[in-house]
């Protein structure tokens, strides 16, 4: 039995077509779990996660090419793509108590635009007027405002990764003698996972040695996430204090969804074609539509 050979151009076409076809259906469907009368739903969680973060994906724009002709199969003018890595930020919204029930949203936006479709993803996870919101993610600037916007009453919970990274970065930049340095990193993160954050703010602000502005801001940045980081109080809550979670997703929401599968194999990594809407060619080969950015991992 013989097959027959399919160009990639022509399959990158018919990807992007049902991509964005796909994309008005999602946003259609969270958009219904907003407009839904929640009081009338019997799905009402008393407490929900959020987690967000970013991710950088290769993308590639068509522009004029310098080459002279016209392409053998369509006859149109020649072309090249230009590659490009944007950010695509991954959330998801789920219980607290249950890990297996996440909806996820996954959009190459800015923060409005992907806190947008988190706020569907939280009403299809059973968010009514008394719900509580957690948040776990970095300090990326002006996300935790934008959630705080959005959600109400809110607990942001910075990623203590994030902050231990810079607790190491500004006790190392003091110049400290080396027997010292590992005990004042412990000490001052000790302190912070008690909830004794304002004593190691005064203790910065009263820094006085090498590198005193670059402390000054790490105690500026506590100052920002003062309310944020107690986490000895956050894990007796149930609630996790790292964005492991929605990091690992990056993995099997947009970057699986961009492999391409072994009958659509490129000779070199460099000569991959992406479509600016993501090529997804895992949904169209399985017709599994929905799970180009809205996943519920109960399905």
């Amino acid at each position: 039995m013989q097959g027959f050979k399919v160009e990639k151009s022509k399959l990158r076409r018919e990807v992007l077509k049902v991509t964005y076809l796909s994309e008005k259906f999602v946003e259609k469907r969270l958009e219904n779990s907003i407009e839904e009368d929640q009081s009338k739903s019997n799905k009402k969680t008393e407490r929900i996660l959020l987690e967000l973060d970013g991710c950088h994906l290769r993308t590639g724009v068509k522009v004029p090419s310098e080459r002279v002709g016209l392409t053998k199969v369509r006859k149109i003018k020649k072309s090249s793509r230009k590659i490009e890595w944007k950010e695509t930020r991954v959330a998801f919204a789920r219980p607290v108590e249950k890990k297996k029930e996440r909806t996820y949203v996954a959009k190459m936006a800015k923060y409005p635009e992907i806190i947008e479709q988190l706020i569907g993803a939280a009403y299809d996870q059973g968010w009514f007027s008394e719900s509580q919101i957690f948040t776990v993610s970095d300090g990326g600037t002006g996300l935790k405002e934008s959630l705080e916007k959005a959600f109400s009453p809110f607990q942001f919970i910075l990623d203590r990764p994030h902050l231990t990274k810079h607790i190491y970065e500004g006790v190392d930049a003091m110049d400290l003698p080396k027997n010292l340095i590992t005990s004042v990193k412990d000490f001052l993160l000790s302190l912070i996972d008690s909830g004794q954050v304002e004593l190691v703010i005064n203790k910065l602000q009263d820094y006085q040695g090498p590198s005193a502005k670059k402390i000054e801001n790490l105690a500026n940045y506590l100052i920002r996430f003062k309310d944020c980081v107690h986490y000895d109080k956050f894990k007796s809550l149930g609630l996790p204090i790292g964005s492991g979670e929605v990091e690992s997703a990056h993995k099997y929401i947009p970057q699986k969804r961009l492999k391409v599968l072994p009958n659509f194999t490129c000779k070199t990594d460099s000569n991959c074609e992406y479509g600016s809407a993501g090529a997804i060619l895992a949904p169209l080969l399985t017709k599994r539509f929905s799970y180009i950015s809205y996943v519920t991992e109960a399905e």
